[in-house]
């Protein structure tokens, strides 16, 4: 069978294509690089966005096919770039098209953000079976625009599922998660026995959150925590420079062994993307939750309020984040670590790419195709499931 997927723009949206698309495989059998390597495809992939991007690199370190077409961003503010948007959206439209009148895929599946949209249409435009994965608390524009017209459409939170029909709620698909290396925590400059709080504002940072981290450097390690810290690449340097000397204090810009900093961890202090709460639940660690006030519709927002209900992390916006609120938070978390890390424990195991792929696949009457098995052990949401 032949399956297109449209996701691009950021990682939150990527990695849950990709770890369809291996669900769809059913291959997942021992480490990743296994099975990239010894992979026998019973199925054919494209993946689809814009040319050089994020997209790109991850589909084919990945091993799989990806046809680039110019894809624009709507910005939700008076943007020149926005005038040209429609002409773009039709030239990226017209260009899937003619992919699918050529590749004739059994279904396409999309997983949000601008990049999502004229792969969508094209889908619509050709009969081709349409299916959404929306990861947000909040749908985003092109899941509110378009789910009418899929056959399903695939949520992460109630409060997307009940705003979406024909929806289906199994959580937030990852990536393969092993058993991640331990690290040496002296040679970090850190006391192995001391608990973490992990810090994560993204590859580039918050400086917001960075900055208020600063401030409460001193308090958090009176608290008996040392701190892993990822400044990011834009903020690195101004943070490094005040504290790499600070005993207890490790700071990085980006790690492929993030996976080894969350086993460590105590508690983190966090932005709110759906991946970051998914795999936060992955490792069972609460959380002090920052949405990013800029995020689209501010569904960062939304997926730290479920949170925050469901006991699992606090929330503290951005215009309230003070040294203070901060430190308010922390004391929260280590005083309540018990409950909150109960509440995350009691989670049913996740099987959310394993569930897409066999409805896929059983939607397509392809039942016999043998569905894939559970890949992941999470689920960061809770209530009516497929």
């Amino acid at each position: 069978m032949r399956f297109a997927f449209g996701a691009g723009g950021t990682g939150g949206h990527i990695f849950p294509a990709i770890s369809i698309a291996l669900a769809l495989e059913n291959s997942l059998t021992g480490t990743q690089a296994e099975h990239l390597n010894s992979r026998a495809k019973r199925h054919d992939y494209w993946f689809i966005g814009n040319a050089k991007s994020l997209e790109q690199r991850l589909a084919r370190e990945h091993g799989f096919p990806f046809r680039p077409v110019y894809v624009a961003k709507l910005y939700r503010k008076l943007c020149f770039s926005n005038l040209y948007l429609p002409f773009v959206l039709v030239g990226s439209t017209i260009s899937c098209i003619c992919m699918f009148l050529r590749k004739r895929f059994d279904a396409v599946i999309c997983t949000g953000s601008y990049v999502s949209g004229p792969v969508a249409l094209a889908a619509i435009m050709t009969h081709t079976p349409l299916y959404f994965h929306e990861s947000n608390a909040y749908p985003g524009l092109t899941t509110r625009l378009l789910a009418r017209f899929t056959v399903r459409v695939f949520t992460a939170w109630n409060r997307s599922t009940i705003r979406i029909p024909h929806s289906c709620l199994v959580g937030v698909p990852l990536m393969p998660i092993t058993n991640p290396p331990e690290i040496d925590m002296t040679k970090l400059g850190l006391d192995p026995d001391k608990p973490k709080l992990l810090v994560l504002g993204g590859s580039q940072g918050s400086l917001r959150i960075n900055e208020c981290i600063s401030e409460c450097v001193d308090d958090i390690l009176s608290m008996g925590f040392e701190i892993i810290w990822q400044a990011g690449s834009l903020t690195l340097d101004q943070f490094k420079t005040k504290h790499s000397t600070t005993p207890g204090v490790y700071l990085f810009s980006f790690s492929s062994s993030i996976h080894s900093f969350y086993h460590k961890a105590e508690i983190a202090i966090t932005r709110a993307g759906a991946m970051t709460i998914a795999e936060l639940v992955y490792h069972k660690i609460p959380a002090v939750l920052i949405p990013l006030p800029t995020s689209a519709e501010n569904h960062q927002y939304y997926n730290a309020k479920s949170q925050r209900d469901n006991g699992m992390a606090l929330l503290v916006q951005q215009n309230e984040l003070n040294k203070s609120s901060l430190l308010a938070a922390i004391k929260t978390l280590k005083e309540k670590h018990c409950a909150f890390k109960n509440s995350l424990e009691h989670q049913e195991p996740n099987t959310a790419s394993a569930k897409i792929a066999n409805i896929i696949l059983t939607d397509l009457g392809a039942k016999d195709q043998n569905p894939p098995q559970s890949i992941n052990p999470i689920n960061p949401n809770r209530g009516i499931t497929c």
